[in-house]
């Protein structure tokens, strides 16, 4: 059930507005965007793949590798399914 609000429409599971970086979605799930920074609780599940000397690391998370930059968790690609 939705509800409508001056300025977005709200997910009944959500307190957050649609509008806002990495907003609920209705299955759950947040949307991984390239730049933004991976939440240190999804980069704790997720299980490394590779690491390269330069600082950056793949990782795998419910099947999708997402490449980032070890040391602040900013995704810089997203490799897509393994």
């Amino acid at each position: 059930m939705r509800k409508t609000a001056k300025k977005g429409i709200y997910h009944q599971d959500c307190k957050r507005k649609p509008s806002e970086v990495n907003a609920c979605r209705p299955d759950g799930k947040k949307k991984l965007v390239v730049g933004d920074v991976l939440e240190e609780d999804i980069y704790e599940h997720g299980k490394i793949i590779t690491t390269d000397g330069k600082g950056l690391v793949t990782i795998s998370i419910e099947g999708k590798l997402i490449r980032l930059i070890e040391n602040t968790r900013e995704i810089v690609e997203i490799l897509g399914g393994m």
